[in-house]
């Protein structure tokens, strides 16, 4: 099998060959994934046992109290040290608030049925799990992949080069799996600046095994801080290596003894600037937490609804404030919304966290089927080059870049009226795994007990009070204190608290439009979107728009919105619009008056939006102290900073979805509850700064705005 050609929007997936024993094996490196005696056996010894996972993770279930237990692995390979672990983490039966994570990082993923081939039937008792990774297993898309396989347990699967993927991810290992290929196959992964970044993301007792005993390594690993023993090897090698992160205080007597070290390595962290670090970070590195934290929602909308599944799975207590009765009210509230981006023709950060959030939610909508399967329909969606300028980004799109078919493929005319059931006269790109939701009875859904959901009272202030605990005051003159973190999620309007005012939140109004079904329309299988978009037909109906108006926060129906959207479905099939005219039409021709009746069927939304078209998600910046700290960046914007910066502890912002929130907000979430409780972030340093609130701020601070 011969190697497929990457663009950079992905990484070149493994080329396999197959022994007569039916083991894989790497032709790129001239290696085997795994022991041809007994793979399984080989990794529970070296990894598990070596790390002393079972005496360690009996400890913490005899201490009963809440934590979260990183391992990091340098190759994931067919996943076997994964399904391991897992397995041997089940024994202690741990609690929701008790999590595993596991990161691993892969340059070159094996394909989906080159796992399933490696794995299915090699062990029947992981059977199981084996089905369920593949289940899960993203598209080879370069970035980094986070993935809830049960409850408690996280997989987070880099695909990228090692030293470049870990150095750019937020996390402190609890324990290592340094299992890449041989060292004499692959030097690449045992280079000294990978052993090098293991330092920089351990902590005191953090521990390593390898099946390598080369003296070049164990030098490197002393370098850095880690106690290193030879260890016996497993079956017939004789030695490999083993131990555990102490001070490097600790480490000179020990390097003193050693002769031949290697050149330091060079310690990548990334470099971020320093208003993007809180000076008063009390981001904990994976470590125990005695108390549970309390923490108050503003806005109940699918940014808000999200964030508290995330908490509320790390079993945090969680309130969501919302001024309407139940959940999903404004711009979240259509009857149809469609799971959806629209990536460039070149992997900018934009392009990656659309897709990457992409996959992340339809991950999650896919998890959540088995208890809402009339709220997500995974039809796929069909996007329409449906004008010239439409055309050439798609050719561009799709000729500058390898996306795999699991996650987008073009489609022409003839195909595309195939997947709609309707006919299609545009080329266009499908995305399989997508689909569309029914947003408001998501929300609802995803506020299960014991989320507290206290409606009908806007949140009109918050406060910092004593011991570090913020109040929250409604209209009604209400205070409810105590909660030790605030996420401000409720859309534009998080511009009325001081701490969030400053934010450059634009809404933009929305109108949809609802309509019953033609014995036309109600053909129409998958979601379709060209100028406007259109679900396929739910209980009769059919939603559709919208509109894409600025300066303008009427909340009434119009009835020429209506109008528009209905034209605009012509982009789509001029049969579509004139079936879906002719029904709202008072006598039955397209070209009269709507029916004021039907005119009345729809929703008006507005659309939280930023200058960039990004999100923004993540901790809450002092402003004033961040103009005042970094003010030197006027006169000079490479000016370098002795201080970091400030944030008002424990307020996260999780705002500016724009039109894409069904695709964003469930990685959103995910982001914040990971850094409150200090786990391995899901998302990569790069594409944390690219959301980062405090970012407008600098720039503005840049070009001298204010």
């Amino acid at each position: 099998m011969s190697k497929v050609r990457a663009a950079p929007c992905c990484v070149e997936s493994a080329d396999i060959n197959w022994n007569d024993a039916q083991t894989p094996e790497s032709n790129t490196f001239g290696d085997v994934y795994f022991s041809r005696d007994d793979g399984k056996a080989e990794s529970e010894y070296v990894f598990l046992q070596q790390n002393n996972l079972s005496e360690r993770w009996q400890e913490l279930k005899e201490q009963n109290i809440p934590f979260s237990f990183t391992i990091v692995e340098t190759g994931f390979g067919t996943g076997l040290n994964f399904l391991n672990a897992i397995a041997l983490w089940r024994n202690f039966d741990f609690a929701p608030n008790q999590q595993l994570h596991f990161v691993s990082a892969e340059k070159y993923p094996i394909r989906k049925a080159d796992l399933a081939r490696a794995l299915l039937t090699r062990w029947p008792e992981l059977q199981d799990d084996v089905e369920r990774l593949l289940s899960i297993y993203p598209p080879s898309l370069r970035g980094v992949h986070r993935r809830e396989f049960a409850t408690n347990i996280n997989l987070t699967l880099v695909f990228e080069d090692a030293f470049i993927g870990f150095n750019n991810l937020q996390f402190t290992a609890d324990a290592w799996f340094l299992d890449g290929f041989a060292p004499s196959k692959n030097p690449e992964l045992w280079q000294t600046d990978l052993l090098g970044t293991l330092g920089c993301k351990s902590k005191h007792g953090t521990t390593f095994s390898t099946f390598s005993a080369v003296g070049v390594i164990r030098r490197s690993l002393i370098q850095n801080g880690f106690r290193v023993e030879k260890v016996k090897g497993f079956g017939r090698k004789r030695e490999m290596l083993g131990g555990i992160f102490e001070r490097p205080q600790l480490q000179a007597e020990k390097l003193d003894q050693i002769e031949n070290l290697p050149e330091p390595p060079r310690r990548v962290k990334p470099k971020q600037a320093p208003w993007f670090v809180d000076a008063e970070s009390n981001h904990p590195p994976s470590n125990l937490q005695t108390t549970p934290p309390n923490i108050a929602i503003i806005g109940a909308g699918l940014a808000g609804c999200f964030t508290a599944r995330a908490l509320h799975r790390r079993g945090a207590s969680t309130t969501v404030f919302d001024q309407h009765a139940s959940p999903g009210q404004e711009a979240s509230g259509n009857p149809q919304g469609i799971l959806y981006t629209k990536p460039g023709a070149t992997y900018t950060p934009s392009t990656q966290f659309g897709l990457l959030s992409l996959t992340y939610a339809q991950h999650i909508l896919a998890e959540l089927a088995a208890f809402l399967p009339q709220i997500w329909h995974p039809t796929g969606v069909l996007q329409l080059a449906y004008q010239e300028k439409e055309k050439v980004q798609q050719q561009k799109l799709i000729t500058q870049n390898n996306y795999p078919n699991q996650l987008l493929h073009p489609v022409s005319p003839e195909e595309a009226s195939i997947i709609a059931g309707i006919d299609i006269p545009h080329s266009g790109i499908f995305y399989p795994e997508s689909g569309w939701v029914r947003p408001a009875e998501l929300c609802k859904a995803l506020l299960t007990d014991p989320i507290v959901f206290i409606g009908n009272d806007r949140v009109v202030d918050i406060s910092n009070e004593s011991n570090d605990l913020w109040t929250l005051t409604t209209a009604s003159g209400t205070r409810h204190s105590g909660f030790t973190h605030v996420v401000i999620a409720n859309s534009s309007s998080a511009k009325q608290f001081r701490e969030t005012s400053h934010l450059p939140l634009k809404p933009i109004r929305g109108q949809t439009s609802l309509t019953p079904s033609t014995p036309y329309s109600g053909q129409l299988k998958t979601a379709v979107c060209a100028k406007g978009y259109i679900a396929p037909a739910f209980d009769g109906q059919h939603c559709f728009g919208a509109t894409f108006t600025l300066n303008e926060n009427s909340t009434e129906l119009l009835t020429e919105d209506n109008k528009e959207n209905i034209e605009n479905l012509r982009f789509i099939s001029d049969q579509l619009a004139n079936s879906i005219a002719e029904e709202n039409s008072q006598s039955g021709d397209r070209n009269r008056q709507l029916n004021t009746e039907q005119v009345a069927m729809g929703k008006v939304g507005f659309r939280c939006t930023t200058p960039d078209y990004l999100p923004i998600v993540g901790p809450c910046p002092d402003s004033e102290d961040t103009l005042v700290r970094f003010s030197a960046l006027k006169q000079n914007a490479l000016y370098q900073f002795d201080s970091t910066g400030k944030y008002h502890k424990g307020v996260y912002v999780n705002v500016g979805h724009g039109s894409k929130g069904l695709s964003t907000t469930p990685l959103a979430g995910e982001m914040i509850a990971s850094h409150i409780f200090g786990e391995p972030s899901p998302i990569s340093v790069n594409l944390q700064e690219a959301l980062h609130p405090v970012r407008f701020l600098i720039r503005s601070l840049i070009k001298s705005k204010l």
